[in-house]
């Protein structure tokens, strides 16, 4: 027997299905394993939002810890047509998360050009130079036995600070053509110079 609040959870992660079906279509909702649709649709349901506008994963959610130490309290709601959980952006050493939780993939978003290794090396170029670069990533369903790890899609590549030309032309070169570089432009967090491939 359910408890009302497990049938409040059911019902929600229904709507939630329902609401990204009618965004993308039968075709491509299909296209994800059912299993994923469901995982997706319970841990949606289950996201806590705070005060602040920043999402948690729930209590319910079959999360591992270290996952929920390093982004509880710092993902937003995804605005993407896809199995994406939350967004987050922010200064984070990738290449220390990416190396010590090898089941976490960093990917590019748009699963094109730039590739994730081209990525990474861009942001450690920048955090080499004590730029604080941030990647604007999505974090996208993936499941790793019955645990969700999520993947990390990245779209953009960001920095507070100004460009010194030859780190300009490194990065973009190890970004190539798929990504636009884009100087003193405004973002959510003030105005930024980075590159972005979404």
């Amino acid at each position: 027997m359910t408890s009302p609040a497990d049938e409040e959870l059911l019902a929600e992660s229904e709507a939630v299905l329902r609401r990204l079906h009618n965004r993308v279509g039968d075709e491509r909702f299909r296209r994800w394993p059912a299993t994923h649709r469901e995982a997706f649709g319970a841990a949606m349901a289950d996201m806590v939002t705070h005060a602040d506008g920043t999402r948690s994963f729930g209590p319910n959610s079959p999360v591992p810890a270290w996952v929920r130490r390093e982004f509880d309290g710092r993902m937003g709601p995804s605005e993407c047509p896809s199995l994406a959980l939350a967004t987050t952006g922010e200064p984070r050493d990738w290449s220390r998360l990416l190396a010590d939780h090898p089941e976490m993939r960093l990917t590019n978003h748009y699963y094109a050009e730039p590739e994730p290794g081209a990525i990474l090396a861009a942001h450690e170029l920048l955090r080499d130079c004590g730029l604080e670069p941030w990647l604007d990533v999505e974090l996208e369903l993936n499941l790793v036995g019955k645990q969700i790890v999520p993947d990390a899609g990245a779209g953009a590549l960001y920095t507070p600070h100004p460009l010194p030309d030859d780190v300009r032309t490194e990065v973009t070169a190890l970004l190539g053509p798929n990504a636009r570089l884009l100087l003193d432009t405004p973002t959510g967090r003030g105005d930024m110079n980075g590159w972005e491939w979404w």
